[in-house]
């Protein structure tokens, strides 16, 4: 890669406008923009920036006008120019890099170029908070691998407000240099969706069929067999799911366990074999945890009790760290949580027969709240539970979980 001091010098003393991009950052955009195949730049016309990008090795560049054309600083304090298409040009062979930079004129809307090229590198140079949740929403919205939003300082605390609300669970801070951010795609699948089962092989179809009609698409299922009859040939018919398989049972927790050591997601969501989603579960739960930005969140569900009964509403409690050390809030198929919970408060306790999801529950709490959306957004079915049905073995592992945290106690 190219000097990139020399290339900033040389640029800033020789283009039509101005650098978006402050100087102690210049090596945060050269390095990125160096390792990207296609770089758009969208809200700098006049392309300045774009220019540094080509010349410190982007492939192909792109300058987009998303800000509905500016005016920019030529450096004469008595002067302004707005850049035309003209002047655009000329930076471009000043440097020689017509090649691999073009100019669109998109009047804010630069959807067609990047419908074009989904996979791309996109560094937002706005200065107004509206500008900057425009660009920035437009930036989440595809399959981009890397976002650099400059400007982002105490200059304009706008934008830094803009950044806070427009975040998505997409993305996640990996650098801060000077006054800008670099955002990095948390890779896919973004949610791993675990699914245990024993000997129900109708209902796990169910369940399946339910995540896979999700309005969200960004997800893997991991299946696992606890030694009950095969089902591999069901869990075949859907892409996006994996099989495993215990050789002997080992119980709930275990099973669970065992789909987490396999799951890739950024985010952890729950599935009964007898229970299943509504089509907008994983896109309500995600949205909750973005909005809020949290670590963990659930909602409420539907129940069944008896065949042919109708549908009741189990309306979860709402989160609140001590009634949890008394008594569950939620139910397991609810909740989703970053995978990154585990590594600080460990998985599924294995010796638990039962209430496994609530001893978790509680070592989560510790660390961090939940945020409760009050909306059905799942169906609990226990007209044909075989698990957990023994009161006199659920009330013992109730009262174990209860004693382990009675009074803020840590087991």
């Amino acid at each position: 890669m190219n000097d990139v001091t020399g290339i900033y010098e040389e640029i800033s003393g020789n283009i039509i406008g101005r650098i978006a991009t402050p100087p102690d950052e210049a090596a945060l955009l050269a390095d990125m923009a160096g390792n990207s195949d296609l770089h758009i730049e969208v809200g700098c016309l006049w392309g300045a920036t774009a220019i540094l990008a080509a010349l410190a090795g982007a492939k192909q560049v792109f300058t987009v006008d998303a800000m509905r054309g500016g005016w920019w600083d030529t450096g004469d304090p008595t002067t302004q120019t707005k850049p035309t298409p003209t002047t655009v040009l000329e930076n471009f062979k000043k440097f020689g890099v017509n090649d691999r930079v073009k100019a669109v004129r998109s009047n804010s809307n630069p959807w067609p170029l990047l419908d074009i090229y989904p996979e791309t590198f996109f560094i937002d140079g706005d200065h107004s908070y509206e500008g900057f949740g425009h660009d920035w929403t437009i930036a989440t919205q595809i399959t981009q691998r890397a976002i650099i939003a400059h400007d982002v300082d105490d200059k304009y605390p706008g934008i830094v407000k803009a950044l806070s609300e427009k975040r998505s669970a997409l993305w996640r801070e990996s650098k801060r240099v000077g006054s800008s951010v670099l955002f990095e795609r948390i890779p896919s699948p973004l949610v791993s969706v675990i699914v245990p089962t024993y000997n129900r092989p109708e209902l796990l179809s169910r369940a399946l069929d339910s995540i896979m009609e999700q309005s969200f698409c960004d997800f893997e299922v991991i299946v696992v067999n606890d030694a009950g009859m095969d089902v591999a040939d069901i869990v075949a018919r859907y892409p996006k799911a994996r099989y495993y398989a215990h050789k002997t049972n080992k119980g709930l927790p275990a099973a669970r366990n065992t789909a987490i050591e396999h799951a890739k997601g950024h985010y952890i969501a729950y599935l009964d074999d007898d229970d299943w989603y509504y089509q907008k579960h994983l896109d309500t739960l995600l949205n909750a945890i973005v909005k809020h930005n949290a670590r963990a969140a659930y909602s409420d569900s539907h129940s069944i009790e008896r065949e042919e009964e109708k549908r009741k509403l189990y309306i979860s409690k709402d989160y609140n760290r001590e009634a949890l050390r008394e008594r569950n809030l939620f139910t397991v198929c609810n909740a989703m949580h970053q995978r990154s919970l585990f590594d600080e408060v460990g998985t599924f306790d294995e010796t638990l027969k039962n209430h496994e999801d609530w001893d978790l529950w509680q070592r989560i709490g510790d660390v961090t709240n939940f945020v409760h959306i009050n909306i059905p957004t799942s169906v609990i079915d226990r007209t044909r539970q075989t698990m957990n049905t023994d009161k006199t073995a659920m009330r013992a592992g109730f009262e174990i979980v209860q004693k382990r945290y009675m009074n803020g106690h840590k087991p």
